[in-house]
């Protein structure tokens, strides 16, 4: 773990706009409470802008499904749910510093609207009737979430 806040701590220090994304596991056999602790520990430090969060599922002939120490299902999926309502927080939090951005990005692909994505990578609704795939358009950031940006064509 030190290494990886080293690590983490060398890309902010170099590009401070940097996007962060790691992985969890909760309830991988013998994770005991004190470790599931050291992991919102270190959500709340690094504050990740994407965080991947899975709950362990034995796989039959796998090592981990013969492992002692199983941690139920239930433990697994709270701490999940815990995990994932810290990481909300932190991602609200993060976003609150593009409200009012001005900027290029990328419309990479439509869904019900445009998403695009901003020198970060940060995801950026656009409504618009315009063919927007594609271009590359500028945007101010009018709306925050706690995953994505939303943003309108200027």
């Amino acid at each position: 773990m030190e290494e990886f806040l080293k690590i983490v701590d060398v890309f902010e220090s170099e590009i401070p706009d940097i996007t962060i994304s790691t992985d969890i596991i909760c309830g991988f056999p013998g994770e005991t409470d004190e470790q599931f602790e050291g992991s919102i520990d270190l959500i709340k430090e690094i504050k990740p802008d994407v965080l991947n969060i899975s709950r362990f599922a034995p796989r039959i002939r796998t090592r981990a499904y013969y492992m002692e120490n199983q941690v139920h299902g239930n433990v697994a999926k709270e701490r999940s749910r815990i995990l994932t309502g810290i990481h909300n927080n932190i991602a609200r939090l993060k976003n609150e510093k593009w409200l009012g951005w001005k900027g290029l990005v990328f419309v990479s692909e439509k869904k019900e609207d445009w998403i695009a994505r901003n020198y970060t990578y940060k995801p950026i609704v656009i409504k618009s009737d315009e063919d927007l795939l594609g271009k590359e358009v500028e945007v101010k950031i009018t709306k925050i979430q706690p995953h994505y940006l939303i943003g309108e064509l200027i």
